[in-house]
């Protein structure tokens, strides 16, 4: 018998109780029909799959993401008040876990709202931005939101914008993760 990668993926995992995590699905959508073969074949077998488009397969469960709230960068408020808009608070998060001396001031504080707004509070741009500080003085004027280093997360395709976390089961017996307090 001729073991296709399918087939051997579906041996290993008949009788196995997994939960299969796939990221950026959306790069590989074709293969949508392998996974509902798959959940078919393994019934203890759950898959949370992030994608920018749905997969149209049975029992397929769609959560999106909303973007997080931003400032007005016309009237930016005060340090402690910009700090509590989510996407500015999810970029100071990350920053500090790749520089944890970062915070923001009065010298970077517009640049941190401005960079939160160019990327339309969308939650993973954020962290990619974030995550650059590690290289960059938040004193410095690379922080700019016209810095196109910054600036490269930005999501080029208006999908980006309705990116989902998806949840799939065969029967529909992972029901909705939102009742569970999950994603």
């Amino acid at each position: 018998m001729g073991w296709t990668c399918i087939t051997l993926l579906q041996a290993f995992l008949k009788e196995k109780q997994v939960l299969l995590l796939l990221d950026n699905f959306e790069q590989v959508i074709e293969a949508a029909v392998m996974l509902a073969e798959l959940l078919i074949a393994c019934p203890r077998l759950k898959i949370v799959v992030t994608s920018r488009m749905g997969l149209h397969v049975r029992a397929e469960h769609e959560f999106a993401v909303p973007p997080l709230s931003v400032p007005t960068l016309k009237q930016l408020p005060d340090l402690k008040a910009l700090s509590h808009y989510e996407a500015v608070a999810l970029f100071i998060e990350r920053a500090q876990a790749m520089k944890p001396d970062f915070s923001v001031t009065n010298a970077n504080a517009r640049a941190v709202a401005a960079i939160c707004a160019h990327l339309d509070g969308l939650p993973l741009a954020i962290e990619l931005a974030a995550a650059r500080v590690k290289h960059f003085s938040p004193h410095t004027n690379t922080m700019h939101p016209n810095c196109s280093y910054f600036m490269s997360v930005r999501c080029q395709d208006t999908v980006c914008q309705q990116a989902q976390a998806t949840e799939i089961g065969e029967t529909g017996s992972l029901g909705d993760s939102r009742q569970h307090g999950q994603m």
